[in-house]
């Protein structure tokens, strides 16, 4: 059992199956502990959250982070709550950061092929990362690792989901963290450019950009100091908005595919072709990211005489799970909102009586929240969409059932298209 504060002793065990071996390393949000699995023997990173008060909330951004997949983005196995502490379980990243290699450099910048190839694949990983709504917000090169596969992105303590447009101020490393962000709490792709720009500048000069500073950046080519001003412009807006157009304004080119599997799934259904079920992926996609939320999907009602809901589309945590899976009639909130053509936001859906726990827990994913509105066309209700816990741990109200309805409309048609 973990104790209540303090540091993490070796020989802790958390969760039943990991052994504190001892501290990496400690930042505001929490530390950091090499451990190992019980289970498997195997070398595991445990990040012990300060902020664990907020257990929803963690718990929704871990789920989160452990669907994520791509090679240059740390893998998260698992998270749990314990005495009061919140636990994240990472692979323990092998090889150094690069802010180590820097160190070796004593002030120099590291030769331009080699810190151009090491942007490029921080940029992969950031694209992919940014492509399932979340934010980093702390891209710096000792979050960055040389592994024997390349660079890998680790350290996802602070980061958030890409809707949230304020969040804690003062949050970041000075000399890499966007200005709006650090001020303002603000967080979007261009505020992982700047991150990413910063650490493109520190690669080849030995040290990060000074807030503002728009003189060309002396002893690198200059078409890199025009990119990497680019970058860290003070103002969001004049800055690349993607890491994409950043790396490539660097010539650094991204391959076509990015090597990460997306977080959206679709499964073709009776009288919906394989395009429109595709398209209400991308509309589960798009609710997510508009809710800020953890998962979204889109179920529809057979045409067969039980009209069972049968989930066809779906983005985020527990989309592999919830493909397929059929609703009886009136089952669960989805099934009331089918047979009530009634749009519902529901604060705490563990504690309704119409939430379907047995089905959600064999999904592996027993959501907190949730805002459903009915797919109506003609007056008929053809399914339901489905949108599930807020990343910022709020619950759905009321006034988000309007945008959940629009949503819906959406995904209408995207059905009535051919």
């Amino acid at each position: 059992m973990a104790p209540d504060t303090g540091e993490l002793e070796p020989g802790t065990e958390l969760g039943g199956r990991y052994v504190i071996e001892d501290e990496i390393s400690r930042g505001a949000m929490g530390a950091v502990y090499r451990a190992r699995d019980i289970r498997s023997g195997r070398p595991r990173a445990v990040k012990r959250l300060v902020d664990a008060v907020q257990l929803p909330r963690f718990e929704v951004e871990a789920r989160m982070l452990q669907a994520l997949s791509h090679p240059r983005v740390i893998e998260i196995f698992d998270h749990f709550g314990e005495a009061g502490d919140y636990f994240i379980v990472m692979a323990l990243a092998d090889g150094e950061d690069l802010a180590a290699h820097l160190r070796l450099r004593h002030g120099r910048g590291l030769e331009p092929e080699l810190a151009l190839t090491h942007v490029g694949q921080a940029a992969e990983a950031l694209t992919y990362v940014h492509e399932q709504q979340i934010i980093h917000r702390d891209v710096k090169p000792s979050n960055l690792v040389c592994g024997p596969n390349g660079l890998v992105l680790v350290d996802f303590g602070v980061a958030c989901p890409l809707a949230l447009e304020a969040g804690t101020i003062g949050i970041g490393t000075p000399g890499y963290v966007a200005p709006e962000t650090f001020a303002f709490g603000i967080a979007t792709p261009p505020s992982d450019v700047y991150g990413l720009a910063a650490t493109a500048h520190a690669l080849l000069t030995g040290s990060p950009p000074l807030y503002g500073h728009t003189e060309r950046i002396a002893g690198i080519a200059e078409r890199h100091s025009d990119a990497i001003r680019a970058g860290c412009a003070y103002d969001p807006a004049d800055r690349p908005q993607t890491v994409a157009e950043f790396a490539a304004a660097l010539g650094c080119a991204l391959p076509a595919t990015i090597g990460g599997v997306p977080l959206g799934r679709a499964a073709p259904a009776p009288g919906v072709s394989s395009a429109a079920a595709h398209r209400l992926t991308a509309v589960a996609r798009t609710a997510a990211g508009v809710f800020g939320a953890a998962a979204a999907s889109v179920a529809l009602l057979d045409a067969d005489p039980e009209a069972a809901l049968r989930y066809v589309a779906a983005w985020g945590t527990g989309a592999d799970e919830i493909i397929g899976t059929r609703l009886a009639t009136g089952t669960g909130l989805a099934g009331d909102v089918a047979r009530t053509g009634v749009a519902t936001a529901v604060a705490d859906c563990r504690s309704d009586p119409r939430f379907a726990r047995a089905v959600a827990e064999s999904t592996g994913y027993v959501p907190h929240t949730m805002v459903l509105s009915p797919l109506l066309r003609r007056g008929r209700v053809r399914g339901v969409l489905t949108v599930l816990d807020r990343r910022d741990g709020e619950p759905f109200v009321d006034s988000d059932l309007d945008r959940a309805r629009l949503l819906a409309d959406l995904a209408v048609d995207c059905l009535d298209r051919p």
